[in-house]
């Protein structure tokens, strides 16, 4: 019992020390402070629009799950900006409400903070696609167009039944904060390193992950997903120009009803069930974003 406990002490004060070595190697000055947290950013490109890419719920490192979208010919027309939620990549964790309109405003605040000149379009994969509706709802003088990415359906949000249970999804957080998440990042980074990988994006992954995975935010985010369907759904039309994209998957989730929340809609779908699409399928969403914003 005491060599277990002394283990777990030795991996603990290990995964700390490592994490503020790791930040430190990996520090990005790219960042705001909302309410005493920061809220990281990336951003690139140049011309008058500004498209800002959301990543869904459970991402570790936004910056490499959009990186397909960010490092397109999209850049060569339009400003792209990736906002880093927070509770994930290397933005601050926090123990505040997660309602949709608290995780909005801060987005909103973010954008703003840029003194934007030119149009704003939003474009928000899974979760984080709800996020882009309510904005879309309560900033309507703000936002010129959304694209949202495999959303769920709007009534499966509303009445979503996690198949996780709270007690597993708890049991991650604190295996990332006692330092045993590391022992699986460091073997993936040992086989990324075998095969000759190791680049700096990764990591910047790895560092997210050993921070925030599973962190306080990302749980309180999965655990609102009712709260934000039915948000939606009592509320207005969406009033913006719109775009849906989505896999088989989600395409058969959808009743028809639905589209009546959207004034100015056009939907297509990608012959796929796999529902992170945009990594194999960067040039048709930037495609769909450049009839967005024409």
């Amino acid at each position: 019992m005491i060599v277990a406990a002394v283990i777990f002490m030795t991996i603990f004060f290990t995964n700390r020390i490592l994490m503020v070595l790791e930040q430190r190697k990996v520090s990005d000055k790219n960042y705001y402070e909302i309410n005493g947290k920061k809220i990281f950013f990336h951003e690139a490109g140049q011309g008058s629009d500004l498209i800002v890419l959301l990543s869904g719920s459970g991402i570790a490192c936004p910056f490499i799950d959009m990186q397909p979208i960010y490092a397109s010919t999209l850049q060569k027309k339009s400003k792209v900006l990736i906002i880093v939620r927070l509770g994930s990549g290397l933005s601050d964790d926090t123990f505040e409400s997660r309602d949709i309109d608290a995780v909005s405003d801060e987005l909103m605040t973010v954008i703003r903070k840029r003194k934007q000149t030119g149009r704003i379009f939003l474009a928000g994969h899974s979760l984080a696609g709800l996020f882009v509706m309510r904005m879309a709802q309560r900033y309507p003088e703000d936002i010129s167009g959304i694209l949202l990415m495999d959303l769920p359906s709007i009534l499966r949000a509303a009445n979503f039944n996690d198949p996780l249970p709270k007690l597993l999804l708890y049991m991650f957080k604190y295996c990332r904060i006692l330092g045993l998440l590391r022992l699986y990042t460091a073997a993936k980074r040992l086989i990324i390193g075998i095969r000759g990988g190791n680049s700096k994006d990764e990591k910047i992954e790895e560092t997210a992950m050993n921070k925030n995975y599973f962190s306080t935010a990302m749980l309180k985010e999965r655990l609102e997903i009712n709260a934000y369907g039915k948000e939606i759904l009592n509320n207005q039309v969406i009033p913006v120009k719109s775009i849906i994209v989505y896999s088989n998957n989600e395409l058969s989730q959808w009743e028809t009803g639905e589209y009546s929340y959207f004034k100015k809609l056009d939907c297509y779908n990608i012959e796929t069930n796999e529902h992170f699409f945009h990594h194999q399928n960067a040039e048709l969403i930037v495609e769909k974003l450049e009839k967005l914003i024409s």
